[in-house]
C-alpha cells in the first residue's frame, strides 16, 4: 500500500513562480528553465513507475515516496522506498536520454548525446549512500537489522545503458523500468527472512512518515536574484499575466471581475 503519495516537489513549484515573477528579460531566466526542465523530467520518471509499482500485492508492500530523512545537519532523499518484513528497497529513478555508462573502474557516470559526454553524479554511489544512511536511521530508533538493497531504475524507455568495466553485483542493480518487477523478485529471492512483524512495519512506517523533513529551499540565494528585481502583484492564473487590475464601476471596486490590462 502507498503510505507516502508522491506529489509535485516543491522546488518545482517554486522555480514555476519565480519565473512568472521574473520579468522576461532576466539574465537569471535560462539557467532557471534548464534546472526547472531537469526536475519535472525527474519528477516524471518517478511518476512513470506507478505503472509497474501499482501491481505489487497491497498488503505485502508498503511503499514511500519522496521521503526526506535527516541525516546530522542535513538531510538525504529517496525517490521511492520499497517495504516488506524481509527487505527495504530503495529505488533511484533517473529518467534521461541518450547513453547512459557506468563507468564501474572509475565510480563515475556519464550522459553521450550526439558524441558529447556530460558527468553526473554516479547513482550507484547515491545509492549506496542512502542505504548506509537508511541503517544507521534504523539502528537508532532500534529497530531490527532488516536487510536494505537499491536498485537505481532508468525511467527513459530510448536509453542506452553502457558499462566499463566488470562488477556484476551492480549490474544486477541497474535496470530499464519494464524490468522492475524482474528485479523486485529476485531481491524477494535473496532475502527470504521476514525480520519485521506487522506490529514493527506499522511502527517503522509512522516513524519514517513523522520524521519525512522536505528541505528549506532558498532559491533566490541559489541564483542571487534581489526581491525587487521580481514583479509584485495578482497574477492571472490562466496565463500568468502580471499585474492584474481591479477595474471600479459605479465609483466602486467590483468584488468579482477582474479585468487584465492588455498586453
Amino acid at each position: 500500500m502507498i503510505i507516502k503519495e508522491r506529489k509535485i516537489p516543491l522546488i518545482i513549484l517554486i522555480l514555476l513562480a519565480l519565473l512568472r515573477r521574473l520579468p522576461k528579460n532576466h539574465d537569471k531566466r535560462p539557467q532557471i528553465k534548464k534546472e526547472l526542465a531537469r526536475r519535472q523530467a525527474g519528477y516524471q520518471g518517478e511518476e512513470s513507475l506507478d505503472y509497474y509499482l501499482c501491481r505489487l500485492p497491497d498488503k505485502k508492500y508498503m511503499i514511500f515516496h519522496d521521503l526526506n530523512l535527516p541525516y546530522g545537519k542535513y538531510n538525504y532523499q529517496i525517490d521511492t522506498l520499497l517495504l516488506t518484513q524481509k527487505l527495504a528497497l530503495i529505488l533511484e529513478t533517473k529518467n534521461m536520454t541518450g547513453t547512459l555508462k557506468f563507468d564501474l573502474e572509475n565510480e563515475q557516470f556519464f550522459q553521450t548525446i550526439d558524441g558529447n559526454d556530460k558527468g553526473y553524479t554516479d547513482p550507484i554511489a547515491q545509492a549506496e549512500m542512502h542505504k548506509a544512511c537508511l541503517k544507521e536511521f534504523l539502528s537508532k530508533y532500534n529497530f531490527p537489522s532488516v536487510p536494505i538493497d537499491y536498485l537505481v531504475v532508468i525511467s527513459n524507455p530510448f536509453a542506452v545503458i553502457s558499462y566499463n568495466g566488470y562488477n556484476p553485483e551492480v549490474k544486477k542493480r541497474v535496470c530499464k523500468s519494464h524490468n522492475l518487477l524482474k528485479k523486485i523478485d529476485m531481491f524477494e529471492k535473496m532475502y527470504m527472512n521476514e525480520i519485521l512483524t506487522d506490529k514493527v512495519l506499522r511502527k517503522l512506517s509512522k516513524l519514517l512518515v513523522k520524521k519525512n523533513t522536505p528541505p528549506t529551499i532558498h532559491v533566490l540565494e541559489r541564483y542571487d536574484i534581489k526581491k525587487n528585481e521580481l514583479r509584485t502583484g495578482f497574477h492571472c492564473p490562466l496565463c500568468d499575466h502580471l499585474p492584474i487590475i481591479r477595474q471600479k464601476r459605479n465609483g466602486t471596486v467590483h468584488p468579482v471581475i477582474l479585468l487584465l490590462v492588455m498586453r
